[in-house]
């Protein structure tokens, strides 16, 4: 595809992690900024989020997400299409040799000065460490500006017996026509980075991506699970509330995607607490995470929604099988 190149800039993102040994920390007590994405200081505003899931032979999965609203990036006295050429440096420095990665690429992303544009990318590893810290620092080579986020981040170690991952914020999905870095499934779900959603007719819903893992299954003794959440406001106050109470087992381990309906929503920030209950053990898990309503109309309006039929044709996906991250792959 050709763009009219009226002007060229150099934007070089640069994300170093760098592992240490802290004291481990509970889960109970949310983090600073009510555990919301994390939001870069400087002349340039960025997002990173990221999540974990369990992994192989001990180890966990952890996915950073980070996003960059390109509005920023347009010279607003042309209307004419421009282009970004990002320089991407990506490393992570561990304690143990398999956490290693060190990546540096160029995109070259049309900016359309338009409409809201948002570029999102996505970085995945498999680790054992037990604690890093985060650098990230985005510069724009033509007007100097800077931005930056750091942050220590703990490693969620899962237990052998039930457990949830961390909650996967989605603002749209669709059946993936071809493979993506956000795919999942045979589904492309593209993520929330700011985990900020705006209600409007085009996009009344959030999804919420999680991974169940070791569900007591017996193939020979059919049992099932249920699946609940509840949203609370910052004083504590439920405002929403939603349970599955029997859903069938397939698997041990499986994925599924909760619908959130935003109508209901106020302006501000929610705590979403989600409890899975094995019927056939006894056992339950749960997992929080916090995410804001916003009022504004632009929270990541280049993407496509869903249309009640997309909805109907591909929620067959709201259970899926997974077997123990057998082709995760490093990026």
């Amino acid at each position: 595809m050709k763009f009219k190149l009226h002007l060229k800039r150099s934007i070089t993102i640069t994300t170093i992690l760098l592992f240490s040994f802290f004291a481990n920390t509970s889960m109970s007590s949310p983090p600073d900024n009510y555990d919301l994405s994390i939001k870069s200081t400087g002349n340039i505003e960025f997002y990173v989020d990221f999540c974990q899931y369990e992994a192989l032979q001990g180890g966990t999965r952890i996915e950073f997400i980070y996003s960059v609203d390109l509005s920023q990036f347009m010279n607003q006295a042309d209307s004419l299409d421009q282009i970004a050429v990002f320089q991407i440096n990506f490393q992570l420095f561990g304690s143990l040799n398999d956490t290693s990665l060190n990546t540096h690429e160029t995109k070259h992303i049309p900016l359309n000065g338009n409409s809201e544009t948002i570029f999102l990318d996505i970085k995945k590893i498999d680790t054992r460490d037990d604690s890093l810290s985060l650098v990230v620092a985005i510069s724009d080579s033509l007007s100097n500006k800077k931005g930056i986020i750091k942050k220590s981040l703990m490693r969620r170690k899962f237990p052998s017996e039930l457990s949830i991952s961390d909650l996967y914020f989605v603002s749209h999905i669709q059946k993936a026509a071809k493979p993506s870095v956000f795919e999942k499934s045979g589904l492309l779900m593209i993520p929330n980075a700011t985990r900020n959603f705006s209600y409007s007719e085009q996009a009344s819903n959030a999804y919420v991506y999680f991974e169940i893992n070791h569900l007591l299954f017996k193939p020979e003794n059919p049992s099932s699970y249920s699946v609940s959440y509840m949203i609370e406001n910052l004083s504590g106050k439920e405002v929403a509330s939603h349970q599955r109470p029997t859903i069938p087992k397939t698997s041990s381990n499986c994925s599924r995607v909760e619908i959130i309906p935003l109508a209901e929503l106020k302006t501000g920030p929610y705590n979403l607490t989600l409890r899975v209950t094995d019927l056939l053990s006894g056992e339950s898990a749960s997992s929080w995470r916090y995410f804001s309503v916003s009022s504004s109309e632009k929270t990541q309006d280049m993407l496509l929604s869903m249309t009640e039929d997309n909805i109907k044709k591909y929620y067959s996906f709201q259970q899926i099988k997974y077997y123990s991250f057998q082709q995760i792959n490093h990026y």
